[in-house]
């Protein structure tokens, strides 16, 4: 199960061989994307039904305030364990990670679960993602009409002009392999992916079972059949001692969430959440960092003294900022900043929170924080006492 050996000279010349046909293939997917760009559109409802992190919202209020949209219509299989979702779905969003190059040309990515929205999300907690999560579970015979298919992965693109919310094109089944970096990877090597369907030379290994294995590291056993085994990225998960119960929240799943309004812009309440001098006044506390990815980030009370540390998860000025964030266990801070027509929203999720009770006590805090907030913001000054003396911290 050896390629053949040869010298350099021959192995370039081989090489310079597959070239032309590697550059044609190119460009032909150059040419095929700007047909793509030509395409008509078909106008959509943009109040068609979404739930988020927040509850009922609205394909409109997905985009986050950007002019696109790529959306990835999960498939869900509704009450069966984690080890029996997609192992194509869960591959593909396994790989989707950093969004910033997708913020920076003004694209929203956001997956459209087809399932129930507590059940699906805890699916995405348990593999770690931090991607955009909702369901689309009520709204499918709309945004999967046919000849869409309902309960097939999906690729779609929408634009959005204003209030008005257009589709621009959509794909399935190998179409999302727009997705799969691992895939593309896979392709340069000399055994590809490995799988039953390729055209490899005789004896190439060729047994994977696509994206599900009967376990992980080190063997990855293929399976003979679904649903035996899991969806690859589960097996690391289980590992590091993350929970698949689907069914009842895991410890770490606490979170609460605040919405507010302020006339402001994304970049005035960008500022305000990282400038030291800012909030101090607003907060009763300094926040402390370069603000960059990994950077530590630090609390200070205004002696000076240093009230907690976390560090920057993302750092997408002035969109969002994620943190980890000092209060008891490590937990989660993510501020979201979109614009909404002449004003601003603001949405703070303080997620993987050790408790109910301490649950609690955090919705509290942050009602109080974010309304001297909007109140700085939008007056220049501050309520006459600040958060942490109203509730004694």
């Amino acid at each position: 199960m050896t390629p053949d050996i040869a010298g350099r000279d021959a192995f370039e010349s081989a090489v310079d061989a597959l070239r032309p046909r590697e550059k044609a293939h190119t460009r032909e997917g150059d040419a095929i994307a700007a047909a793509r760009r030509r395409l008509p559109m078909v106008e959509v409802d943009p109040a068609t039904p979404l739930v988020g992190k927040d509850g009922p919202t609205t394909l409109l209020d997905a985009f986050e305030g950007r002019t696109q949209l790529v959306a990835y219509y999960f498939m869900w299989h509704d009450g069966h364990p984690a080890a029996e979702q997609c192992e194509g779905c869960t591959w593909d969003t396994s790989q989707i990670g950093e969004l910033s190059y997708l913020h920076s040309r003004d694209i929203t990515y956001a997956t459209f679960c087809q399932g129930p929205y507590d059940e699906s999300r805890r699916y995405r907690d348990f593999l770690g993602w931090d991607v955009p999560w909702y369901s689309a579970q009520e709204s499918l015979g709309t945004l999967l009409a046919p000849p869409k298919q309902v309960g097939l992965m999906h690729l779609v693109c929408y634009l959005r002009r204003g209030d008005r919310v257009f589709e621009t094109y959509w794909t399935t089944r190998r179409g999302v392999e727009a997705m799969d970096n691992s895939y593309a990877l896979m392709d340069l090597t000399v055994y590809g992916r490995q799988e039953p369907w390729e055209d490899s030379p005789s004896g190439w290994p060729a047994s994977c079972s696509y994206t599900r294995t009967a376990d992980g590291p080190p063997t990855w056993t293929p399976v003979a059949e679904w649903p035996e085994g899991r969806p690859i990225p589960q097996w690391p998960r289980l590992d590091a001692g993350h929970s698949d119960d689907l069914a009842h929240p895991a410890t770490g799943d606490l979170s609460c969430s605040q919405t507010i309004y302020v006339h402001s812009t994304p970049e005035e309440i960008w500022l305000a959440l990282t400038d030291a001098e800012a909030t101090a006044a607003w907060w009763g506390r300094s926040n402390v960092s370069d603000w960059e990815v990994g950077s530590r980030w630090e609390h200070r009370k205004p002696s000076g003294e240093l009230d907690g540390t976390g560090e920057v998860l993302v750092s997408d000025r002035p969109r969002r900022l994620v943190l980890t964030f000092p209060s008891g266990p490590p937990s989660r801070v993510a501020f979201e900043v979109d614009p909404y027509e002449e004003i601003a929203r603001l949405t703070v999720t303080h997620s993987d929170l050790a408790s109910e009770p301490l649950r609690a006590i955090v919705a509290g805090v942050w009602a109080a924080v974010l309304s001297n907030l909007k109140t700085y913001l939008e007056t220049g000054t501050t309520l006459p006492r600040s958060p942490v003396e109203m509730l004694g911290l």
